[in-house]
């Protein structure tokens, strides 16, 4: 698997477009509104695969509820909703952990560092990095857009998300080289897809 803006979008369609067969209902309260928004991404996100295609096993879901219910207020103005989406973006990616096993083939701006540049061993791959500001930058280009098409402003969130997502998470993979006898440290360090 891999990520999809179509499904994020679906997912978001039904957060904000009464219309939508799946449309999960006008939330009562603030606390339902964001477990809303992050079952949307989460449920996006879970497809995530690292360089090696490897999937994602664990990320941090409370962490983007507790974030994103920190940062809305009632009075907010697009730049704290930007802000709240930012941090809890960055929250669900800290520390995320995919599967091991398929050892990374280098491509493009992500070459494999170390030993023989050949992995024969993968033993982690974690996020390590998250690139400020990327989110939040294109939430507030979108949410100063208002808009009545439902399914246009989700189409907008989905790509705005989506590019964060896969520009500005990277994934360290670290294992052991070929060497023999005995094999070298090696990582490849890749943003997801």
């Amino acid at each position: 698997m891999a990520l999809d803006v179509n499904t994020l979008k679906s997912e978001f369609l039904k957060v904000i477009d009464s219309t939508d067969p799946s449309f999960v209902g006008y939330p009562a309260t603030t606390n339902l509104a964001v477990l809303n928004w992050a079952n949307a991404y989460n449920t996006y996100a879970t497809a995530a695969v690292d360089l090696s295609n490897d999937v994602l096993i664990t990320a941090n879901l409370p962490g983007f509820v507790s974030q994103l219910t920190s940062g809305l207020t009632p009075l907010g103005t697009v730049a704290t909703a930007a802000a709240a989406f930012e941090a809890a973006f960055v929250a669900y990616w800290t520390g995320a952990v995919f599967a091991v096993g398929i050892p990374p083939v280098p491509i493009g701006l992500c070459p494999n560092i170390g030993g023989t540049l050949v992995f024969g061993l993968e033993i982690t791959s974690v996020v390590s990095a998250i690139m400020p500001n990327v989110l939040n930058g294109l939430l507030l280009a979108d949410f100063g857009i208002l808009s009545a098409d439902a399914t246009a402003k989700a189409t907008s969130l989905a790509a705005a998300f989506h590019t964060a997502t896969t520009t500005a998470v990277f994934v360290t993979i670290a294992g052991t080289d070929t060497t023999v006898p005995t094999p070298l440290p090696i990582t490849n360090t890749c943003n997801i897809h």
